[in-house]
């Protein structure tokens, strides 16, 4: 097992990722660092984004292919908006790896490059995104924590890289990520947020609220738990 983490510049790591390379018996060998096209912490998300069989690294705005022996390229840029999230997935269904980002879709051209965003409009202050099949048809979609309008989306895909107008939860206080999952074994898959709770002592405590900020499928994309 290899670790990829992404640097934060105030520490002086700027324009980099660190790279671990399990020893195979739970310990890492001493990290590398490949550069980046923009200061971190940067998101990160990991696939096969050149169809070789080898992974490789993908951030909000740069690729990084990897050879197959822990070592990765030069990063290739792609023009996006800053985004604290990046996920993978074939929203357009040719069987090329696809990157999202909390506001963009960018398609992958099966050799490492991506085409031209594809915006779409959740809510205000979307900052972290999921892919699943939210309503069954077989295609994939999206779900965004949008912290600024304290609220979730669900945009339904397509199939061929469009999605449709967003739904919107309300939910509490500034959401800040969200994952999916099948939490009450109906085979429908299920969407849970951690949000953010600003204290009176001014400092930010992260609370997971599971019990009011989970929302569970029914043949519409998602509904509130009522519990």
């Amino acid at each position: 097992m290899t670790l990829a983490v992404s640097n934060n510049s105030t520490f002086g790591f700027l324009n980099s990722l660190s790279i671990f390379l399990g020893t195979g018996g739970g310990g890492f060998r001493a990290a590398t660092y490949p550069n980046v096209n923009r200061e971190g912490p940067n998101p990160l998300t990991t696939g096969d984004f050149n169809g070789d069989g080898k992974l490789d690294i993908a951030t909000d705005n740069s690729v990084l292919l990897g050879d197959g022996a822990g070592g990765f390229g030069t990063a290739t840029s792609f023009s996006s908006g800053s985004s604290s999230s990046v996920t993978t997935g074939d929203f357009n269904g040719d069987g090329k790896l696809d990157l999202a980002t909390a506001s963009s879709v960018f398609l992958g051209n099966g050799a490492g490059g991506f085409s031209p965003a594809t915006n779409f409009s959740g809510s205000s202050g979307s900052v972290s995104v999921t892919t699943g099949d939210f309503n069954g048809d077989g295609k994939l979609d999206i779900a965004t924590a949008n912290r600024n309008s304290n609220n979730v989306s669900v945009l339904l895909g397509n199939g061929i890289g469009g999605f449709s107008a967003a739904t919107n939860f309300s939910v509490g206080t500034n959401p800040e990520s969200i994952t999916t999952g099948d939490f009450n074994g109906d085979d429908r898959l299920d969407l849970v947020h951690k949000q953010e709770r600003l204290l009176d002592s001014g400092k930010f405590c992260r609370i997971n609220k599971c019990e009011k900020n989970l929302f569970l499928s029914e043949k519409s994309p998602a509904r509130k738990n009522a519990g």
